[in-house]
């Protein structure tokens, strides 16, 4: 997400499959808090005109297309998860608590993707 705001990252290549040590707190807490946010606006701008489900279904399709902008093919890998982070916004009435389900899930699954890439042996 830091691309999106200009800031280049050191190494956005994982060729070395090891992660320096700023990567971990980016990964798991600042682009989950950033992109539920971004989910949760655009499931509330899309909620107000359409069903739930649909809103839910076309912001996880709007972030994959950010993600498959920035790194081609990588929008099809995070489809179903990012499906997985919006649904609590069409199951959850109250804002707040949908957010915070999707935002830590979305941190969970941040956090072990970053403990497997680690683990792969360069």
């Amino acid at each position: 997400m830091l691309q999106y705001l200009g800031i280049s990252p050191v190494d956005t290549s994982l060729a070395n499959n090891k992660l320096a040590g700023w990567d971990w707190p980016g990964i798991v807490l600042f682009s989950p808090l950033l992109e539920t946010l971004l989910l949760g606006g655009a499931f509330k701008l899309m909620a107000s005109r359409l069903d739930r489900r649909l809103a839910a279904l076309l912001a996880a399709l709007l972030l994959a297309g950010m993600h498959e902008w920035y790194a081609g093919g990588w929008g099809w890998v995070v489809l179903a998860p990012l499906c997985v982070f919006t649904a609590p916004f069409a199951l959850i009435r109250r804002f707040r608590d949908a957010a915070l389900l999707g935002g830590l899930t979305h941190a969970f699954h941040n956090f072990y993707a970053c403990i497997l890439i680690s683990w792969i042996p360069a």
